[in-house]
């Protein structure tokens, strides 16, 4: 048993003295653990960032969403979209444009909780990714149309 641990010993005692001489392997050793730290705070970074497009739950567990409503939000959440990719070219459409998201955001303030939180989540599971954004940050990133009220109801639901 002596001698195995004594060539243990001497082994990484080779491999010590091979590292402390070799500016090569010492430069490879020090990328790795640097490589290593990199990757693995940017996976966490990562997942902290898909975090806030997770379903989020419902007020009231659902019950304030109407039979067929799953055929509503998703128009809604369409339209919502068109709205906030849609480029104005036209100085007089700029004004109609906003008026069409004042009246999409008033459809959602008429909604329960359980509702506006149901576009919600469908937003962001549809295009919250790939635009980096919720659909709260997507609204308060819009200049035309009034968003205030709408933006005070998603952010007292948690909605950020």
């Amino acid at each position: 048993m002596n001698k195995v641990l004594l060539g243990l010993k001497s082994g990484a005692g080779r491999v010590g003295s091979a590292i402390a001489n070799s500016r090569t392997l010492q430069v490879i050793i020090v990328v790795s653990i640097i490589t290593a730290v990199i990757y693995f705070k940017g996976k966490s970074d990562g997942k902290d960032a898909l975090a806030k497009y997770d379903a989020k739950k419902l007020p009231s567990n659902g019950s304030g969403i109407p039979e067929g409503f799953d055929n509503i939000a998703n128009q809604l959440v369409d339209d919502l979209y068109k709205s906030f990719t849609s480029w104005v070219f036209d100085p007089f459409s700029a004004s109609s444009l906003g008026s069409y998201r004042e009246a999409l955001y008033t459809v959602l303030m008429s909604y329960t909780n359980d509702m506006v939180t149901a576009v919600y989540n469908k937003y962001n599971a549809r295009y919250g990714t790939s635009r980096s954004k919720t659909l709260t940050t997507e609204i308060e990133d819009t200049y035309l149309g009034n968003n205030k009220e709408i933006l005070i109801k998603l952010k007292s639901l948690g909605l950020l």
